[in-house]
Formats: structure tokens, C-alpha cells, sequence
């Protein structure tokens, strides 16, 4: 049985039975392990099912796929303090259901006294603001997915007001 760490600390379990099914029912999932576990660790969205309470559908945007671009779908049983993969597979879009949220990530380097928040944690780059302190982070659609603030323990205004791109993703 393997185990990988959810984004929120706790284990989920594939046992060796669900990983036979996964690899017999989607070919393609051979080799996949890795993308399995970055899925759970660091998903994109996750999403309750409607169909019962207790599933999550962990997905995750990956460029290259044996399947070309597609999600990387992982479906977990999550029933209290047990969580385990039921099947995993690539699919062209998310299904509909609750989302869950995920964690806003926030880091601050105090020795560089630099603040960082990122709504979702994928590719992108820095682009400016109107404050020469504050940085916007945006994918490559230009949605925003986070910013920066330089100087962090200078600001001295409250609230700090900023605007963002228009996009928010």
C-alpha cells in the first residue's frame, strides 16, 4: 500500500487493489505516480462530489500528459479520519460540485523583510503595481494568483490599499 501526504497534512492511502484498477481501467496512468502524489499534495482545485458528501475530486492541470494537455483527476474517499484514492485519471475538465478552497499560502522572509501570499500555487511571473513595493503575481491568462510586498515592516499605512489586475483567478 502507498501512502501520499494531502495538501492539508494528512495521509491518503491507495491500496494495491485500487492501484491494479487504476492501471487496468486507464492505461495511460502507468508511470504516474508522481503526478498522482502532486496532485494530492498541491491540487489546483478541489472539488466535494454532488453525487455523495464523502468523495473529493482532487484535480491538477498538467501541460504534458500521455494524453496531451489535460487535469489529472483524483478521486478520494474522505471518511473522517480515513482517506483513501478510489481511481485516479486524466479528464479535458473539472466536474461540477462544491469547491473546497484551498489554503492561501503566505511566507515572509523576515532577514529580507519580504512578504509573498499566493492564492494557487502555479506557474506565473511578477508584474508591477502602482505601488513600487507591491508586485502582482499572474499566470500566463494574466489572472491574478498572488503579489509580494517588499519592506513589508515599513508599511505603515492601514489598510494598505493596492490595486490588482481586474482578472482574479
Amino acid at each position: 500500500m502507498k501512502q501520499f501526504k494531502n495538501y492539508s497534512g494528512k495521509y491518503v492511502q491507495l491500496t494495491s487493489q485500487r492501484e491494479a484498477h487504476i492501471l487496468y481501467a486507464h492505461p495511460e496512468m502507468q508511470n504516474q505516480d508522481q503526478k498522482i502524489r502532486e496532485t494530492i499534495s498541491n491540487p489546483d482545485f478541489v472539488i466535494r462530489s454532488r453525487s455523495d458528501d464523502d468523495i473529493l475530486l482532487y484535480y491538477r492541470d498538467y501541460e504534458n500528459t500521455p494524453v496531451t494537455q489535460k487535469y489529472m483527476c483524483v478521486v478520494v474517499k474522505d471518511i473522517e479520519e480515513k482517506k483513501f484514492i478510489i481511481t485516479a485519471y486524466f479528464s479535458d475538465h473539472l466536474k461540477k460540485g462544491e469547491s473546497m478552497g484551498k489554503d492561501i499560502l503566505i511566507w515572509y522572509d523576515k532577514e529580507a523583510d519580504y512578504l509573498e501570499v499566493l492564492f494557487e500555487r502555479k506557474e506565473g511571473y511578477f508584474t508591477r503595481t502602482d505601488n513600487d513595493a507591491v508586485m502582482e503575481k499572474v499566470d500566463n491568462e494574466g489572472n491574478v494568483i498572488g503579489f509580494s510586498i517588499l519592506k513589508f515592516s515599513s508599511v505603515k499605512k492601514s489598510p494598505l490599499e493596492i490595486q490588482l489586475s481586474s482578472k482574479t483567478g
